[in-house]
């Protein structure tokens, strides 16, 4: 009987608390803010600025005389770095395709005793296509590497009082490669990039995701 009793306690007790666990509220999960619940949209048009680009050092090795000291009175008046505009569409979660432009340029000029002689520059305009691969996604955050291949337009004009004009036309590769990128943001978002080529050595820009 003893033995009975303590079988039908044993049973209400285990009944009970099996109760007591399916009724009791489970730890409600915390909601991911609604700017990390927006899905990202497959286009981006972006613009960036440089420094120390491929362009830029072929206009120093080209200019050596004018870009590192006054020659025949040739003074560096200004000195465009890399712009650029570049459009990415997404594929998939890692591989982007696109197209960039970009521009820099140098402007010198020759002077004798404050007057104005001539003016001497080199401009480059490339056109290339680009493809992004991403490496790591973490909310916010996106790693990257990309590679740019296209062609480049250099006009280098030279015009000097008591000289013949020199206008000269030239199309060569262009390219860039950058092995680390990252990005901040979600449908607006900044970047900064490291690598070499018509980008340049550093690059940063803001996107818009459309």
């Amino acid at each position: 009987m003893k033995r009975f009793v303590v079988s039908c306690i044993c049973l209400l007790m285990f009944g009970l608390s099996s109760a007591v666990a399916q009724e009791s509220p489970k730890t409600p999960k915390i909601p991911k803010p609604e700017f990390l619940q927006q899905k990202e949209t497959p286009n981006a048009i972006s613009a960036n600025v440089g420094l120390y680009s491929t362009d830029q050092l072929l206009t120093a090795i080209i200019s050596i005389p004018l870009a590192f000291q006054e020659v025949d009175g040739a003074k560096p008046i200004s000195t465009c770095i890399p712009v650029g505009v570049r459009y990415m569409r997404t594929l998939t979660p890692t591989i982007s395709v696109g197209a960039a432009m970009h521009y820099t340029g140098n402007y010198y000029e020759y002077r004798d005793d404050n007057n104005l002689d001539g003016h001497y520059s080199i401009n480059y305009f490339s056109l290339s296509a680009e493809c992004r691969f991403t490496y790591l996604r973490k909310n916010l955050v996106k790693l990257y590497g990309s590679v740019g291949v296209g062609l480049s337009y250099i006009n280098l004009l030279n015009r000097k009082e008591g000289q013949s004009e020199l206008d000269e036309h030239a199309a060569t590769v262009a390219f860039n490669i950058s092995p680390f990128g990252i990005r901040v943001g979600r449908q607006v978002g900044g970047y900064i990039e490291l690598g070499v080529g018509y980008r340049g050595l550093v690059a940063a820009g803001v996107d818009i995701r459309f």
